[in-house]
């Protein structure tokens, strides 16, 4: 496994660092930094990883231990690592764990903000076509690969986002009740709110439905996670239309955390 040990604006849970089985080999090459680093990262994006991670992976393949290489997005460039092996006869499967903007009109998926990234993303349609396999993370984004690029239509497959069912496992006396009637039933929101979602029109509907005693209890909504302010006023927006008192945010948590909040 060839991987960035941590970059500042990347989410970071140590914990799923201990999953890792023990015999994997896990080799850390470092995002750029200091004076210089930080321009080239203002303007290349997380492309400016590349040539680092390129070189790791050079010497890794030449030592022909290797018998295929998996790329796995995002952020897409990685998947020039890919085109790299494939040049050396290496077998490549690009995984895309989301789709991204250079594959179809996609408005909903975010653009490259980085020039390096832009420009790298603008080629991926031609060099995702020389992987011997692409993986998406969803039916309609495999069959949007299909249609934009026939000519590797098979070979193209999907492995959508799962989870593991052990984690979801408590003891008998651990087993979660549903709440009593006088307890308020929480819906819970997990993850990112970026790309134009918006959980404001949920927001509303909850406190409606609270107004009216629809349910004959509270209803609360909460949010585990973090939000793009360039995207929303998540506290602003809750504040201006007096939804404090059913609507909640967490923030980021640890993986084990957020299960228990589910």
């Amino acid at each position: 496994m060839v991987s960035v040990p941590v970059t500042p604006w990347e989410a970071r849970d140590d914990s799923l660092a201990e999953r890792i089985p023990p015999e994997t080999t896990v080799y850390e090459v470092p995002f750029p930094y200091g004076r210089i680093s930080r321009y080239a990262v203002a303007v290349l994006g997380y492309s400016a990883w590349l040539p680092r991670a390129l070189l790791k992976v050079r010497k890794l393949l030449k030592t022909g231990k290797y018998d295929a290489i998996l790329t796995s997005g995002p952020p897409h460039v990685v998947h020039q690592l890919g085109v790299y092996g494939k040049k050396l006869g290496v077998p490549w499967v690009a995984d895309f764990r989301d789709p991204f903007s250079g594959i179809g009109n996609l408005d909903w998926v975010p653009q490259p903000r980085q020039w390096g990234d832009a420009v790298i993303t603008k080629r991926d349609p031609k060099t995702i076509a020389t992987a011997d396999a692409v993986i998406a993370n969803a039916p309609r984004i495999a069959e949007l690969f299909k249609e934009k690029l026939p000519a590797i239509a098979g070979r193209v497959d999907y492995v959508t986002n799962g989870y593991d069912p052990e984690d979801f496992q408590t003891p008998d006396s651990e087993s979660i009740a549903p709440p009593g009637p006088d307890e308020p039933v929480t819906i819970v929101h997990t993850g990112g709110i970026y790309a134009g979602r918006d959980p404001i029109p949920v927001a509303e509907a909850v406190g409606e439905l609270n107004a009216s005693n629809a349910l004959g209890r509270k209803i609360v909504l909460k949010f585990v996670g973090t939000w793009d302010p360039n995207v929303i006023d998540l506290h602003g927006e809750i504040a201006k239309r007096n939804l404090g008192d059913c609507v909640t945010t967490v923030g980021r948590v640890p993986y084990g955390q957020v299960i228990k909040e589910i």
